[in-house]
């Protein structure tokens, strides 16, 4: 039986006139938590989001055999002087925040 399944026949049963209000009060419970837990399935998994608070934290790039600062994560560049010196806040590939250290001027 699927966690939905469970759900539509714990609710089915509130239609008997014969539970204990006791029973129903701990099938409502049961319900709202199922229900519950299927919301948070669909956010993404705890690993997911564990994985995307990582990625918010800033972490100092890296400098790769062309001098160019990049991603600590995946390497893309996140910083070419030749094309205009732009700084990203963010890689554009992972997502990776990344730390310049500027607040420590």
């Amino acid at each position: 039986m699927t966690e939905q399944e469970a759900i539509n026949t714990l609710k089915y049963q509130k239609e008997s006139a014969f539970l204990a209000a006791r029973f129903i009060d701990a099938r409502d419970i049961a319900v709202k938590a199922l229900e519950e837990i299927q919301r948070y399935r669909a956010i993404g998994t705890v690993e997911e989001c564990r994985e995307a608070r990582e990625r918010q934290r800033g972490k100092k790039p890296i400098k790769n055999e062309y001098n160019h600062e990049c991603c600590p994560n995946c390497g893309w560049i996140v910083y070419q002087e030749e094309w205009g010196g732009r700084y990203l806040p963010h890689c554009e590939n992972c997502g990776q925040a990344i730390d310049r250290g500027d607040s420590d001027d």
